[in-house]
């Protein structure tokens, strides 16, 4: 059986079983963290306890609506990423299945060419532009060897490992062949011979050329083209329109785009696909092997994760105040600095954490609060009991790290000497937390701060452009089928008018040539008496001059 006509998850057909395993996930993966969000679904930090190496893990649900689409398209990206390997294309670990959604588990990278503009807010300078283009066209190169077309080119699918690797990324939307007609991509990087392929022809992986240039603008000038219009909007201009090119550079503290960079740019962007660069001529051009400072990438990444910090930190620090309020919305100093220990443990993700961690925050004060109120004697030592006992809020939404004392040897305060060492205790089994949490965060690194992933998640739940897309390509299906049935319709109404046309003259002609043969047997009739009647004439004239 087919693929395509499989139901949704079934794993009968051996080729689909094998790209699969229907182990659990969650007994191998630990400490999941959602570091952002889109079309697919989710994307999660996790620590692969059997090898203790960070991975992402992308999960993709293929139930609701057009499930079997969903299924086929997991299936075609599986089948991909088994088949590719290079330095510079994000590496395929394992594929998970549980219940409706499919676990990709893939080689982590601290983030995208786009946080860095979101969390920097300024353009790159140009030999950072130029050293990410180079390794990300070594990636689109090797695509390109194999015939195939990535379609999905942008700032936002090209990674960065922790030691300063380019990594392209995100081939759910790659064409497994070249040329290609189908209508895929994100519209402000979409190539015109993309927008158009359904009405007009077949694009090749140049349009992947054309999408890199727009990638070059966006890294550049914080932002792609058409960026401020609604997505059809930015399509039809891309289709109609001339080519966007680089603007220069309007503050004079900065040093302007050199010609290679214009001329690389402009070579890109031109709407004719074969007077366009090809890949190895990219990496040929003088603006790609322009001398670079060797640790040119891995300078930027360390200096976003310093700017990545210093956000993070602010935002905790709104953060404590806002849980640190009482009823009366005033600030409770006693808890300040034991929740201050937590900020580099606490994680949100969306406005329902907030508040769900505040409603956290708010019981445990009202329980050290009545705990003070009776043990009064013991406040110091019930004060530092409280902070050894905390709740380590991780992503999930549980703790990180529960607690395995019984809860009556907690609460159980008998004897000076039981103190000690039910506070000994507590300091051992915190120390060990500590070390732990300590040895997650290291292995934990972004460049996505929790704002851009709060806002992302925002942005999809409002506008999912993923559902805008598909149904503006169903619309251009439908008006593409419509088309076809309209211009059979007129080929099948203009045969049938031949036909009857065709009849009509060869009744006519019929006609004409009855009247015609008519004609001439009147003719030959008319002739024919005529000639009896001068013949007869002739013999009566000779018949008289004989007699005369």
């Amino acid at each position: 059986m087919a693929p395509a006509k499989l139901k949704p998850g079934n794993l009968k057909d051996p080729e689909v079983a094998e790209l699969f395993s229907t182990k659990d996930p969650e007994s191998r993966y630990e400490d999941l963290r959602e570091i952002g969000h889109g079309a697919f679904g989710a994307v999660f930090y996790a620590l692969d306890r059997e090898t203790k190496e960070p991975v992402a893990i992308k999960k993709m649900n293929f139930s609701g609506k057009q499930s079997l689409d969903k299924w086929n398209d997991i299936i075609r990206e599986v089948r991909f990423l088994r088949s590719i390997q290079h330095p510079q294309i994000v590496r395929f670990k394992a594929c998970f299945l549980k219940e409706q959604t499919c676990w990709l588990v893939m080689e982590y990278c601290v983030g995208s060419a786009a946080d860095i503009l979101k969390v920097y807010k300024k353009p790159f300078l140009q030999v950072e532009i130029a050293a990410i283009c180079q390794q990300t066209l070594q990636g689109i190169a090797y695509l390109h060897g194999i015939k195939r077309i990535h379609r999905d080119v942008k700032a936002g699918n090209i990674l960065m490992t922790d030691c300063g690797q380019v990594k392209l990324a995100d081939l759910g939307s790659a064409s497994l062949t070249s040329p290609a007609q189908t209508f895929v991509g994100s519209p402000y990087w979409m190539a015109p011979e993309v927008i158009l392929a359904q009405d007009s022809g077949i694009y090749d992986e140049r349009a992947d050329i054309w999408s890199f240039g727009i990638t070059c603008i966006e890294l550049a000038e914080l932002k792609p083209p058409f960026l401020d219009m609604n997505a059809y909007s930015a399509m039809y201009h891309i289709a109609q329109n001339d080519p966007p090119s680089l603007q220069p550079i309007d503050d004079p503290e900065l040093s302007p785009w050199s010609e290679d960079f214009h001329s690389f740019v402009e070579q890109c962007l031109r709407k004719d696909p074969q007077q366009r660069l090809s890949t190895n001529a990219c990496l040929a051009h003088p603006f790609i092997t322009c001398e670079k400072p060797p640790n040119v990438i891995m300078n930027l990444i360390n200096r976003i994760k310093n700017a990545v910090k210093e956000q993070d930190h602010s935002q905790y620090g709104r953060l404590r105040r806002l849980i640190c309020m009482d009823a009366n919305g005033h600030l409770n100093e006693e808890n300040v600095e034991g929740i201050e220990t937590q900020n580099e443990d606490i994680s949100i993700t969306s406005e329902d954490d907030i508040n769900h961690q505040r409603q956290q925050q708010s019981n445990k004060l009202e329980e050290i609060k009545e705990e003070n109120d009776e043990k009064q004697d013991n406040q110091h030592l019930q004060h530092q009991l409280s902070i050894n006992n905390r709740t380590i809020i991780s992503l999930n939404g549980t703790d990180s790290l529960p607690s395995s004392e019984p809860e009556h040897q907690q609460q159980q305060i008998l004897t000076p000497s039981g103190i000690l060492s039910l506070h000994s205790t507590n300091f051992d089994q915190q120390q060990v937390k500590d070390d732990i949490n300590t040895l997650r965060r290291s292995k934990f690194s972004t460049l996505r701060t929790t704002k851009i992933i709060a806002r992302e998640l925002q942005e999809y739940q409002a506008d999912n452009l993923y559902e805008q897309m598909c149904g503006y390509k169903r619309l251009r299906q439908q008006h593409h089928k419509e088309l076809k049935q309209l211009e059979e319709r007129c080929s099948n109404d203009a045969d049938n008018q031949r036909l009857k046309l065709d009849r009509e003259r060869e009744q006519l002609e019929g006609n004409c040539q009855r009247e015609t043969e008519k004609v001439r047997t009147q003719i030959q009739l008319e002739l024919e008496r005529r000639r009896r009647e001068n013949e007869e004439e002739s013999r009566k004239l000779i018949k008289l001059e004989k007699q005369l």
